[in-house]
C-alpha cells in the first residue's frame, strides 16, 4: 500500500481519537461542574431546595467549573495512566508550589471578617473549626509578630506571659528541631499567607502521596486500590474536619511513611539507602510523638505497631530481609541518639510546661475507661455525605458538633464479613488477622469500655471511645482494602487458569447480604440522628451505599472500577468542602479591628492587653496584631498570674485547665467572692475590678462597651470596638 495513504488513514484515526477524547472529557467535565455547582449551592444555602433554585443551583459558575475541570481532563488524558504513575511526584510538586504561590488554604478564617470576607473560592467558612480559625491561627501568626523574637520557643503574646508554642500546639519556631514538623518549616522564610498555603497544602498533598505508597504496599502494587485507599483516608470525614488541629493529619503521615520506609529497609541492602530510610523513620518517629494528643495517638500506635510486626512477618517468610551490617548498625545508633538527644533537649526545655500540663484539671486529669460510644456510631460514615451541605447544630436531638460525629467511611461491618469467609475456606493472610485483633479490641474499648487497670495498662485511659472509634475505622480501611485486593489476585488467577469466576447464584446472595449490611447501616444512622433526616436524604443514601457494598461482592474486574469510582465520589461528597478554599488573607489583614489594635501596638509593643466583655472568640482577635493578650485562649495556665487575685486558690479548679477565657467582665464595685464562673471543660469567665486588671499588668482594654472611669481615658475605636488605656 502507499505510504501517502497509509499515513492519511494514520492521521485520519488519530483525528478521530483526538475528537473522541476532547468529546468523552468535555462531556465529563461538564457532568463534574454541574455537580460542583449543585454541591457548592447547597453548601451556601444549607440545602435548602427552594434557595438553591433562586440562585439556579449555582450554574453562574458552571464556565469557570468546567474549564477547570476540562484542562485537569485533558492533562490527564493526554499523559496516560502509565505516565501519570511515572511523574506523579514532580507532577505533586508543580501543584504544591502553584498553591503556595497561589496561597490557597482550608483556613475559615475568615469567620473574623463576618459576612464580608472576600477571599473564597469555594465552601464557606465554618465557625465549628474554631480551634483552627480562631486559636492555632492567630497564635501562628503571633509568632511573626511577638515582640519577645520572631519564631521564639517561648511567645510572650499568647497569653501576655512566657508561653511554650514548641510542646503545646507546636506553632513555627526558629530551631533544628523543626525537621519533626516539616509543614511548619514554610511559616520560618515565607510571608504568613503563604506560610499557611505551605502547611494546608504540603500536608493535604503529602497525605496523598505516602498513603497512596502505603496502599500499594498492602495491595501488592494494585495501583487502582491504592488510589481508592490514598482518597479514603485524605479525604475522609474525620481527617478534613480536624485537618488543621491535633497533628492528625501528621499522624497518619508519620505512621505510614515508616511502614513504608521500614520495609524498603528490610529489602534493600544497600548501605546508604539504608541510611536514608533510618533517618526517615527516625523523623517520623520524633514527629509522631510530638505531635502530643495522646486520644489519637495511643488507639494509632496499636495499628502502627500491627503493620511493623506484618512487614518483619512478611519479609521473613518471603526471605527478603537483607543482612545487617556494621555501617547499618551505626545509621541506626546514630539517629537512635539523635533521637535520644532531641527528646532531652525539648524536656529540659519544656519540663515546666510538662509538668504544669499534666497537674491541671483539664486535660492532664482527664482519664477515660472507654464505652461511650453508641452502636448506631459504627454506620456513622453515612450520613457524613450530609455534613458539609446540611448544618448539624440547626436539628434538635443530633450532636451538634458535626467533628465528633465524623469518622473513616469503612463500609463496616464488609471487611469483617469477607475476612471470616475467607477464614472458613481456610485462607488466611497475616495483615488481616492483625487488623481484625486489633480493631476488634478498639471496638471493645469504645462500646463496652476497659476496666480501670486494663485502660491503665493498655494507654486507652488517655485516649476517648470517639477519638478510639475514628482509629477503628482507619484499621477497617486498611483491613478492606487489603481483602479487596486479595480477592482481586484470586479473580486473576482464576481467569487465568480456569476461565471462570463465582457462579451467578452465589453473587446474587452476597449481594443480598451486603445490600441488607447497608440497609441496616442506613437505618442505624437513622435512628442515631432522628430529625436530621428527611425522605430524600435517605433515599439519596441508599442509591449511593447500596450498590457500593454490593460491588465488593463481584468479583470481575468492571466491578472494582465501578466500586472505585463510586468509593472516590463518596469521599469527596462527604468532606471534599468541609475545609473552604481559599486564596490570600485580605480577610484578616483588611479587618478594620486588626488595623486599629496593630497601630497602637506598633507604638507599643510591649504593653499588656484585655478584652471586655467580648465573647469567645474575641478575646484571640489581638493576637493577629501581635497584642500581648491576657485573656486569649490559655494553653495551659499562668498559675501564678490567677493567684494574684485568688490568693488562697479558692477557685483552681476554674482556671488551672487549657481553656477559653470565653468573657472578661469589668466591674467597679465590690463583686465579692465570685471571680471566677466556669461553663465547661474548656471555658470559664472572669470578673475582674479596675485595681485587679491593673494587678495582672494590664495597660489597654479593647471592648465593645462604652467605658468610664477615672482610671481610663479613650484611645481609639472604629466604631464596633474601644480601645482604653489605664492612666
Amino acid at each position: 500500500m502507499d505510504r501517502t495513504v497509509v499515513g492519511e488513514k494514520i492521521e485520519k484515526n488519530t483525528g478521530h481519537r483526538t475528537g473522541r477524547m476532547i468529546a468523552v472529557t468535555c462531556l465529563l467535565a461538564a457532568g463534574l461542574a454541574l455537580l460542583l455547582c449543585v454541591y457548592q449551592s447547597g453548601i451556601l444555602f444549607n440545602c435548602n431546595v427552594a434557595d438553591m433554585a433562586a440562585d439556579r443551583f449555582g450554574t453562574r459558575r458552571f464556565g469557570e467549573f468546567f474549564v477547570c475541570f476540562e484542562v485537569a481532563l485533558l492533562f490527564c488524558t493526554a499523559m496516560g495512566k502509565e505516565k501519570l504513575f511515572r511523574f506523579r511526584y514532580p507532577i505533586a510538586a508543580v501543584c504544591f508550589i502553584v498553591c503556595v504561590a497561589l496561597e490557597i488554604t482550608g483556613s475559615s478564617i475568615g469567620c473574623f471578617a463576618g459576612e464580608t470576607e472576600k477571599n473564597l473560592l469555594l465552601g464557606i467558612s465554618r465557625q465549628i473549626r474554631s480551634d483552627e480559625w480562631a486559636i492555632l491561627t492567630p497564635m501562628t501568626w503571633s509568632q511573626y509578630m511577638d515582640p519577645a523574637g520572631k519564631f521564639s520557643y517561648f511567645n510572650s503574646v499568647i497569653g501576655a506571659s512566657s508561653t511554650d508554642v514548641f510542646i503545646e500546639y507546636g506553632l513555627p519556631i526558629y530551631t533544628p528541631l523543626m525537621v519533626f514538623k516539616p509543614f511548619l518549616i514554610g511559616y520560618l522564610f515565607l510571608p504568613v499567607a503563604k506560610g499557611m498555603a505551605f502547611f494546608w497544602c504540603g500536608r493535604l498533598i503529602a497525605l496523598l502521596m505516602v498513603s497512596f505508597e502505603f496502599g500499594r504496599l498492602i495491595t501488592k502494587d494494585n495501583r487502582l486500590l491504592s488510589l481508592v485507599y490514598s482518597v479514603m483516608v485524605a479525604f475522609s470525614p474525620c481527617v478534613q474536619w480536624w485537618f488543621a488541629i491535633n497533628g492528625f493529619v501528621e499522624m497518619l503521615i508519620f505512621s505510614q511513611l515508616s511502614i513504608i520506609c521500614l520495609d524498603r529497609y528490610l529489602k534493600d541492602g544497600d548501605p546508604w539507602k539504608r541510611l536514608i530510610y533510618t533517618a526517615v523513620i527516625g523523623i517520623c518517629a520524633g514527629g509522631y510523638a510530638l505531635t502530643m494528643y495522646p486520644a489519637w495517638m495511643i488507639p494509632l500506635a496499636y495499628v502502627l505497631a500491627g503493620c511493623i510486626i506484618w512487614t518483619f512477618y512478611v519479609n521473613y517468610k518471603q526471605g527478603t530481609i537483607k543482612r545487617i551490617g556494621r555501617i547499618d548498625l551505626l545509621s541506626i545508633i546514630f539517629v537512635a541518639f539523635l533521637l535520644t538527644i532531641s527528646a532531652l533537649y525539648v524536656y529540659d526545655t519544656s519540663k515546666e510546661t510538662i509538668a504544669t500540663i499534666a497537674n491541671t484539671v483539664y486535660p492532664g486529669h482527664r482519664t477515660d475507661t472507654g464505652g461511650l460510644s453508641l452502636p448506631g456510631d459504627l454506620f456513622g460514615f453515612i450520613p457524613s455525605i450530609w455534613y458539609s451541605v446540611r448544618v448539624v447544630a440547626d436539628y434538635a436531638g443530633v450532636n451538634g458538633n458535626v467533628c465528633e460525629c465524623a469518622f473513616f467511611v469503612c463500609l463496616f461491618p464488609a471487611g469483617y464479613i469477607f475476612f471470616f469467609h475467607r477464614l472458613l475456606k481456610k485462607k488466611k493472610d497475616a495483615l488481616c488477622t492483625i487488623m481484625v485483633i486489633i480493631s476488634a479490641f478498639l471496638l471493645l474499648y469504645s462500646l463496652i469500655g476497659l476496666s480501670e487497670t486494663a485502660a491503665t495498662v493498655s494507654l486507652l485511659k488517655y485516649s476517648k471511645s470517639g477519638r478510639t472509634l475514628v482509629i477503628w475505622g482507619f484499621a477497617n480501611v486498611i483491613l478492606l482494602i487489603r481483602l479487596i485486593a486479595l480477592y482481586s489476585e484470586e479473580r486473576d488467577v482464576s481467569e487465568s487458569c480456569k476461565g471462570k469466576s463465582r457462579r451467578p447464584a452465589a453473587r446474587l446472595i452476597s449481594c443480598a447480604v451486603m445490600g441488607g449490611m447497608a440497609i441496616l447501616g442506613i437505618w442505624a444512622a437513622y435512628g442515631s440522628n432522628e430529625g436530621y433526616y428527611n425522605k430524600y436524604m435517605i433515599i439519596i443514601e441508599a442509591l449511593l451505599f447500596i450498590p457500593l457494598y454490593c460491588l465488593l461482592c463481584d468479583p470481575r474486574r468492571h466491578a472494582n472500577t465501578l466500586f472505585a469510582i463510586l468509593m472516590i465520589s463518596v469521599c469527596m461528597i462527604s468532606c471534599a468542602l468541609a475545609n473552604p478554599v481559599r486564596m490570600g488573607v485580605d480577610d484578616i489583614t483588611e479587618n478594620a479591628n486588626v488595623q486599629m489594635i496593630k497601630q497602637v501596638v506598633e507604638k507599643d509593643p510591649e504593653a499588656i492587653w484585655i478584652v471586655e466583655g467580648d465573647e469567645f472568640p474575641g478575646a484571640n482577635t489581638p493576637l493577629l496584631a501581635g497584642a500581648r493578650t491576657i485573656n486569649c485562649t490559655n494553653i495551659y495556665p499562668n498559675l501564678k498570674r490567677w493567684r494574684k487575685i485568688d490568693p488562697e486558690g479558692a477557685h483552681e479548679v476554674c482556671y488551672n485547665r487549657y481553656a477559653a477565657i470565653i468573657r472578661v467582665s469589668r466591674e467597679n464595685n465590690d463583686t465579692g467572692n465570685l471571680k471566677f464562673i466556669l461553663y465547661n471543660d474548656l471555658a470559664y469567665a472572669v470578673i475582674l475590678t479596675d485595681e485587679e486588671m491593673r494587678s495582672l499588668g494590664t495597660k489597654y482594654i479593647l471592648s465593645k462597651n462604652e467605658l468610664s472611669g477615672d482610671s481610663l481615658k479613650p484611645v481609639t475605636t472604629n466604631g464596633s470596638y474601644n480601645v482604653y488605656e489605664f492612666r
